[in-house]
């Protein structure tokens, strides 16, 4: 991670009361390596961290990304602090307290591990009408920022769950539902948005099944 001053500080009850060391284990979803609260480290303003380093506050930092490319961050010092997400381009709210960190990233394991298979793209950056039919039809659900695109979006219904990552490029959908009849019958509807038609792809023999049925 490169050197960088570390420094030890009290840490706000209501991240520790939140953030047990069980909670965190459970929400490394992504193999992100765990920080606080196995070990209390804070980097400084200015110290020359590669995440944080021009952020106006000590950070308390929570977690790294499974790479190394960027780390989440609890600022100290201020009242109800967001979490904070840094790497080499600058820090971002990804999200405004520690709950909705946790609770977004228990929302992502469910949606991975919602039902027997799942459908996945990487498609052209999200349409307007796209976005507009994905809020009218399903409840919005903790969107987030930062990484890993600049925006994080998620949608759910009693069956159903679709996250989407959003960047100036592309933006990469997983949908996902408790079986694989309920997943076929939502792609029929979703498959006309952005360019699903040509970008939609499952690792599961099933979903790619389903795919062809849809495609025709």
């Amino acid at each position: 991670m490169g050197e960088t001053m570390v420094h030890v500080h009290s840490v706000p009850t209501d991240i520790s009361a939140a953030l047990t060391l069980e909670v965190a284990r459970e929400i490394a979803i992504y193999d992100d390596t765990v920080v606080f609260p196995e070990e209390v480290l804070v980097y400084e303003p200015g110290d020359g961290n590669e995440y944080f380093s021009d952020y106006p506050t000590p950070i308390l930092v929570l977690m790294f990304e499974n790479q190394g490319v960027c780390a989440w961050g609890v600022p100290l010092g201020v009242d109800h602090p967001p979490v904070l997400v840094g790497d080499e381009f600058g820090v971002t709210r990804f999200s405004p307290n520690i709950e909705t960190f946790i609770a977004a990233r228990r929302w992502d394991d469910a949606c991975f591990s919602l039902g027997p298979t799942m459908i996945q793209a990487q498609a052209e950056p999200l349409p307007e009408a796209a976005q507009r039919f994905l809020d009218e039809r399903y409840e919005s659900r903790f969107t987030t920022h930062g990484w890993p695109g600049h925006t994080q979006l998620r949608y759910e219904s009693d069956s159903m769950r679709i996250m989407l990552w959003l960047s100036e490029e592309q933006c990469d959908w997983f949908i996902a539902a408790k079986s694989a009849g309920e997943l076929e019958d939502a792609m029929r509807s979703l498959i006309a948005l952005s360019d699903l038609a040509t970008s939609a792809w499952s690792l599961e023999k099933e979903g790619e099944a389903i795919l062809r049925r849809i495609r025709g």
